[in-house]
């Protein structure tokens, strides 16, 4: 394969990873509001079970946590930047004319850039404006 279709490639595949961590965060969100819900609507009509309207009460906090771990959302935002900076790439090489050594050592640059950048598991992201892109 040649530079544009290996770029191509990893871009393609970095947008598809974004819309997996996009939609694990839709459902995840989704969960905890229906538990939520399912929680104080079985409370409301007088549910006998204890143990069932623990569950359902803690499944909001249990998503909560699971998303604060995994970091879905950060996921997304880190695989789009990648996919959009890597697209820009493309276009340098085929519209532009660019040298393909540059291109190379810019997707050297941006690989490395973005690697720093990765949300860590189970890591509170710290806000450092220095990292924003």
């Amino acid at each position: 394969m040649g530079l544009k279709k290996d770029i191509e490639c990893v871009a393609k595949r970095h947008g598809k990873l974004a819309e997996l961590d996009y939609l694990a965060s839709y459902c995840l969100s989704f969960l905890a509001i229906a538990g939520s819900i399912a929680a104080s609507i079985y409370a409301a009509l007088g549910g006998q079970s204890n143990e069932l309207l623990a569950v359902l009460a803690v499944i909001p906090a249990a998503v909560l946590s699971i998303k604060g771990t995994f970091k879905f959302e950060e996921k997304v935002s880190w695989h789009f930047r990648k996919y959009h900076k890597l697209e820009a790439l493309t276009r340098t090489l085929e519209y532009e004319g660019a040298d393909l050594a540059a291109v190379s050592a810019g997707w050297s640059k941006i690989e490395q850039e973005l690697d720093e950048q990765w949300p860590q598991f189970g890591i509170p992201e710290i806000k450092n404006p220095s990292n924003q892109i």
